[in-house]
Order: structure tokens, then sequence, then C-alpha cells
């Protein structure tokens, strides 16, 4: 990361201070303006000075507050009979972080208990009755009305000064604001009458000097005025002060000349000019020539070349000719040799299919004799257990012979 430059920081640093000292200030003339009316800033009563008429001697000690000595804002009245304003009440109020016993009061700055107060309606009535001129009459305010509807007055009043709603910093009166605003104001919206683009006024100058759609002169000074975005268009073709070559710089004329002077250039180096095209002429002619016998003797080396490739290719053509030839011949032995081996093939599919038939025969034939086998077996075996059942019968009887016999 790149180190911050202090110079830079101190400088944001102040600028950032200004404008914010700009401001406060600029509220601080607000407020002013706004409590010229008011005897003490924010807290206290009505002056004296901008009444009519002045107070008589019976209405001092009735409409006086006893701690602003002002003429009393919101009259309110303690249950001891003395008169005070509601804002010099809360003015001067004790603060809670220092303890009672350790203030001290005069008489003028004694207050009240502010749960004994009560507002004085009659005082009011009398104080918001007395007739009185703006503050700011030294301005030009022709205003004039009841006390009691001077501050309302002053919210309103063309002649209160006031920042700029733009943030431009300028601080005027309210009359003069909206003509500020309007028609000067560094930071208000306009647009360019070339492109119609938007940009505040501060910038318009800046955009001004590149604007593309800005008529503006010739910057070879021919005395056309033509936009801005045309202009290079202009200087290459059509410009009459512009330097432009000659039609015969690749003749090697290399006299510069403005576009207006060309026709009178042509004529006066009319003889010039074709002089420079002759000997060029001539220099390309020669250029031509020396070209003409290089490729001369380059066709002659490459024809001796061309015969000798010639003569070689006819060889190998020959060459080639035997040997396909010998190629042939060998080729027509094979295709015998191929007949041959097919009518082979043949006779031994032939044989193939012959003995197979006869196999299928003989193995018909063999199946009947082995039935025939298993038949005369089968009959052998029966009449085997036919003679075995005999001879046990015939063993058994003459067993049983025998016994009776010896019994």
């Amino acid at each position: 990361m790149a180190a911050s430059n202090p110079n830079t920081t101190l400088h944001l640093t102040t600028a950032r201070q200004s404008s914010l000292s700009t401001l406060v200030g600029v509220e601080i003339d607000k407020q002013r303006d706004l409590c010229r009316v008011i005897r003490r800033g924010k807290y206290g009563g009505y002056r004296e000075d901008i009444l009519i008429e002045n107070l008589t001697k019976r209405e001092t000690p009735l409409l006086i507050c006893e701690i602003c000595k002002g003429i009393m804002r919101d009259a309110c009245i303690s249950s001891s009979g003395e008169q005070f304003c509601s804002c010099c009440e809360v003015q001067n109020k004790p603060t809670r972080h220092v303890h009672p016993k350790y203030i001290r009061y005069s008489y003028e700055n004694q207050v009240p208990n502010a749960n004994n107060q009560t507002p004085n309606l009659a005082v009011r009535k009398m104080v918001h009755s007395l007739k009185c001129f703006c503050p700011l009459s030294e301005r030009g305010c022709t205003w004039l009305g009841n006390l009691g509807s001077c501050e309302d007055h002053l919210v309103t009043c063309g002649y209160v000064r006031d920042q700029c709603r733009l943030r431009c910093g300028v601080v005027l009166q309210r009359n003069k604001l909206k003509i500020h605003e309007e028609e000067k104001c560094p930071q208000r919206n306009v647009r360019c009458k070339h492109c119609r683009k938007g940009f505040k006024s501060c910038e318009l100058p800046r955009h001004i000097g590149v604007c593309r759609k800005m008529k503006v002169t010739c910057e070879l000074k021919c005395d056309r005025v033509i936009c801005r975005e045309d202009m290079e268009y202009h200087l290459q073709n059509e410009c009459v002060e512009r330097r432009i070559e000659c039609p015969f710089a690749k003749y090697n004329c290399e006299e510069p000349i403005k576009r207006k002077d060309l026709d009178k250039h042509l004529e006066e180096k009319e003889t010039t000019h074709l002089g420079l095209k002759l000997n060029a002429t001539e220099m390309k002619l020669r250029a031509t020539e020396r070209k003409l016998d290089v490729t001369e003797k380059v066709v002659k080396e490459q024809k001796l070349i061309n015969e000798e490739q010639k003569t070689e290719m006819l060889e190998q053509i020959e060459h080639v000719v035997e040997e396909v030839k010998h190629l042939g011949l060998k080729h027509i032995a094979m295709e015998m040799k191929l007949r041959a081996t097919e009518l082979k093939l043949d006779v031994t599919d032939k044989v193939a299919k012959e003995q197979k038939q006869i196999n299928e025969e003989q193995k018909t034939e063999m199946l009947e004799r082995i039935e025939h086998v298993e038949t005369k077996l089968c009959v052998i075996a029966n009449m085997t257990q036919l003679h075995w059942r005999i001879d046990k019968m015939l063993h058994l009887q003459y067993s049983a012979s025998r016994i009776y016999h010896c019994g």
C-alpha cells in the first residue's frame, strides 16, 4: 500500500475544518437573524428597540422580565408574585451536578420554584398586541405587525441570510438567494448549448473547451467555422491553408505548398514537372532493360537445365516401362495360380459335402444297430431273472419235501 502524503493529508484536513467552520458560521448568522427580536440569543425576552412606540411608565413594570430585563416572552408568574419569561426560568435552573447549597443567586438571578409558576395570560395578551416592525428593517424589510407574530415573520422573511441550497458556500438574503441559485451559483445545473448535455455551472467552461459539438474556427486560420468533431476531416481534406504534397512528389518534386496554391504551383512548375517525370521514366526504362537482360540469362540457363532434366526423365520412363512389363507377366502368372487354387477349393468343397452325407447315413445305421442290441439285452436280462426265480422256487420246494419226509 502506498504511503499517504502528509502535505496532502494536512491540506484535506484544513479544507474540511474551513468548510465546517463556514457551515457553523452560516448557522450562527441565520440563528442571529431569526433571534434579533429576542434580547439574549436563544433565551430571554423581546427587545424594546423593535417596538413602534416605547413602553409607558405604567407598562414597564408589568411587561419587563425580572431576570433578562426584556419584554416577557411567554410570561409566567410565581406564587410569590414574581414575573419572568418561561425560557429564562429554564435557562437559570441550577445544574444537577452541583449541590444547591453551594450555589448563590443574586436577587436578579434568583428563580422561583418551577412547580409554582403559572402562565400569565393577561400579560401575554398585552405583549402580543404590541406593534413592532421587522428587526431586519435596516436591510429594507417593511413588515409591520404584532410582536407575537414577529418570530413567525422571521421564519419567512426574505431579508434573513441563508446558505445556498446547492451547497456552494455563499450566504445571501433569501430574496436574493433564488436569483443566485438560478443564475449565478457555480453548483447549479446547466446545459451545454452545443451538445445539450447537463453539467454544473463550474464545470461548464472546462467542457466548452473540449465539446465535440461546439463550432470553432479552423486551427490553421482558413476562416471556416466548423464543429470540433469535424476538424480532423476538414484539416485532412478541405482546409486551404494546410500544406500538402505536390502530385509530382513521386517524381521528386519536394516543394511544400498550400492547398489553395496547388493550381498556381502546377502552372508555374509545368516544365519542371515534365522534366522530372521524363527523368523518372528514363530511369525506370533503364532499370527495366537491366531486369530484362538478367531475365534472358536466367531463361537460357533454365532452358539448359530443363533439357538435361528431360533426358533424365525419358530414361527413367523407359526403365519404368520395362519394370511394368515384367510386373505384368508376374501378374498373369499369379492370376493363373489363383484360378487353379479356386478350382481345387471347389472340388474340395464338393468332396466335403459328399463325405458329410455319407457320415450322416452311417450315423443313422449305427444308431439303429445300437437300439437293436439294447432290445436284445433287455430280453436276455428278463430271461435271466425268470430262470433265477424258477431255480429259487425249485429249491424251496425241495427243502419243503425233505422236511416233510423227516418229520
